[in-house]
């Protein structure tokens, strides 16, 4: 009989739908999402945004899936207070061989290790955090201590990345146990943007859809949350340091937040309001265009865990520059340093500004980590994940706990 998994998530997200309906259409193994919430199926309000947020792609259909409280707030405390107790009673009737956990922060993922703990099943353990965040020497402890219960009866960890692998080995994962595993874009999805005469469509593009001047030359895109969390300041800092270098170029800021009026009225006063194209919120059907639209991502945030912007920029063939505090640096990763990506130090807007214009003045660079992005992210497509939690299932029914 085919082994069957048991998805226990909070909510549906745009990322790990596409990765669920791969696996059902394989057929390789059983396969039930045990939703806490139905949030992002619907619409809900998403306090970094700042706004409510429905995406516009299907999330639910082509796959088997419960949901456990409809209508339940997700994300912050939210979702880690989320724990509905009718999961046990649906694993209990859906008898999983195997249960993937996202995280171990919610009540919801606790009921759902207590209960496999129970009935001796294997536990797969996904998430993408990492060693490089700041935290007191108390809460480290506190981790330390949740974690060796928790991890301790974990059969394989699924790892996003260079620096995850590091984060899970530091809190006690055996690396026999590790399998890599992609924090999952549907490249597919974001390839079909560059068929046909792209090249010819883009300007316009660029002019009437995202505002940006005819004839823009170089431009770089931000996309996320206007927090102080992700920098975007850091962008408009280096725009401005460029334009007093007598280089011009145009940014791209994609996204809503707190801080977007203060993001404005700093170009106003910086003189490179021209120079600035905001396009607040944009939903999922048109990020593939936007990220198309640049010539190259910058991801400058202080804190971000496996950020996918950086995916989706190199499956549109993007040079990504990447600053270090981001969970996605390495040899293996999705940003590999002068492979596909600058990286350069968190904050340091000069810095941000000379690898805006190394790629802008070496065609032959630029050129050389396009094509690697586009190479990377095939390592980061929805079947990659699914062979990759098909053979983990595979291996946690062997070395159940």
């Amino acid at each position: 009989m085919r082994p069957r998994l048991g998805v226990v998530i909070s909510h549906p997200i745009q990322h790990f739908a596409p990765v669920y309906l791969e696996l059902a259409s394989r057929n390789n193994i059983g396969l039930r999402v045990f939703y806490g919430s139905d949030a992002g199926a619907r619409s809900f309000h998403d306090r970094g945004f700042g706004r409510d947020v429905q995406w516009d792609i299907d999330l639910l259909s082509g796959y088997d899936s419960v949901i456990l409280t409809p209508g339940a707030p997700v994300g912050g405390a939210h979702s880690r207070r989320l724990n509905s107790p009718r999961l046990t009673e649906e694993l209990n009737r859906y008898d999983p061989d195997v249960v993937l956990l996202y995280g171990y922060a919610s009540r919801m993922q606790w009921r759902a290790w207590n209960w496999a703990r129970m009935q001796r099943k294997g536990i797969l353990y996904f998430s993408d955090t990492n060693v490089i965040q700041n935290r007191s020497f108390a809460r480290r402890m506190l981790k330390r201590i949740a974690l060796k219960v928790y991890f301790g009866r974990v059969s394989v960890f699924l790892a996003v990345g260079d620096r995850n692998i590091d984060y899970l080995l530091q809190y006690g994962a055996s690396p026999e146990r590790i399998i890599r595993c992609p924090l999952t874009v549907d490249i597919g999805r974001f390839r079909q943007v560059l068929e046909g005469d792209w090249q010819e469509r883009r300007q316009g593009i660029r002019r009437q859809r995202f505002g940006l001047p005819a004839g823009s030359g170089f431009v770089v895109g931000f996309a996320g949350k206007m927090t102080s969390i992700k920098r975007p300041r850091d962008v408009l800092e280096a725009v401005c340091r460029l334009k007093g270098q007598g280089r011009v170029v145009q940014a791209l800021m994609v996204g809503s937040g707190p801080l977007l009026e203060d993001m404005k009225r700093y170009a106003e006063q910086g003189g490179i309001a021209a120079q600035i194209s905001w396009t607040g919120f944009i939903n999922q059907s048109e990020i593939p265009t936007m990220y198309a639209s640049c010539d190259a991502l910058v991801l400058s945030s202080d804190r971000d865990n496996h950020p996918l912007a950086v995916t989706e920029a190199a499956a549109c063939g993007l040079p990504v520059i990447v600053s270090d505090r981001a969970g996605c640096v390495g040899p293996t990763d999705t940003a590999r340093h002068g492979e596909n990506a600058i990286v350069y130090p968190c904050g340091d807007v000069k810095a941000l500004a000379a690898a805006i214009t190394r790629l802008m003045d070496d065609p032959v660079e630029y050129a050389r980590m396009a094509q690697r992005s586009l190479e990377i992210a095939e390592t980061q497509d929805v079947p990659v994940a699914a062979q990759a939690i098909e053979q983990a299932v595979l291996t946690a029914r062997i070395c159940r706990t």
